[in-house]
């Protein structure tokens, strides 16, 4: 369903409010010599799909980031990703998307929470097969994290607008994540995605939300996490040249940082 007439605007103007505050926040803030490259760090996630077909099988996500310049509560970090689908249709491991995510922003503590400036670029591609369309697009927004209960519950909020021209119709992109650990070496993570899409000819759809629900084993090291994970996720777009949404269980691990979980 597409959002009011007036809205998009007003959304637009609070994004960019919260962008030029934070930006504000952080220049005051700024009362120590800045550190070049402080800290850098790998991810990887990976899990098997229930049920599976010839085209999904396996998903993986292997990145690294590293936070280039950290200037009293302000950090500038970049981050890259490659998530690669594989199935079983031409070989046994037989990869069929890769998708590629590029993001800077901005993380910056405001009364112990952090606010979150953001760019992401996202590029889709088939792997060994007929690609008619370029499939990608920019993401400009804010996102914002609350931790709760001395840090074991978390509340991540974001909203953006696509900007240039995004084929397969996307204008708008609210996300929410909650994640919570009750209880020592447990924890569960629910997470939603709504977009506001046009329907374009090759994506005759309209707007759609992507919902997860995750729970596991997690062992930390420091700032450092090993989640070993079952997980439920309604997935929209899940193919690269046409539409398709997919109910499906998951069960895998991840590596890398609790603070930078993609």
């Amino acid at each position: 369903m597409p959002l009011p007439p007036r809205l998009p605007t007003a959304i637009g103007r609070v994004i960019l409010g919260a962008i030029l505050l934070t930006l504000t926040t952080a220049r005051a803030a700024v009362a120590e010599p800045p550190s070049f490259l402080p800290d850098v760090f790998a991810r990887l996630q990976a899990a098997h799909y229930f049920p599976d077909d010839d085209d999904e099988v396996w998903t993986g996500w292997i990145g690294a980031g590293a936070d280039l310049l950290k200037a009293g509560s302000t950090t500038v970090e970049f981050t890259a990703d490659v998530e690669t689908i594989i199935g079983r249709e031409l070989r046994t491991f037989d990869p069929t998307q890769a998708n590629y995510h590029l993001a800077a922003s901005l993380r910056v503590l405001v009364a112990g929470d952090e606010v979150i400036p953001f760019f992401h670029h996202v590029s889709r591609h088939a792997v060994d097969r007929p690609k008619v369309q370029a499939v990608d697009w920019n993401l400009m927004g804010v996102r914002g994290r609350v931790g709760f209960a001395g840090g074991r519950a978390r509340v991540t909020v974001g909203a953006g607008w696509v900007i240039g021209d995004c084929p397969i119709g996307y204008e708008w992109e609210f996300t929410a994540r909650t994640e919570f650990e009750p209880v020592p070496r447990l924890y569960a993570m629910a997470d939603a995605r709504h977009v506001v899409a046009e329907p374009t000819p090759e994506f005759p759809r309209g707007s759609f939300t992507d919902l997860g629900l995750e729970g596991g084993v997690r062992w930390h090291n420091g700032p450092r996490i090993f989640d070993v994970f079952a997980a439920f996720e309604r997935r929209n777009d899940v193919f690269v040249q046409a539409p398709g949404v997919k109910d499906r269980l998951l069960l895998g691990f991840r590596l890398g940082p609790r603070d930078r979980i993609r």
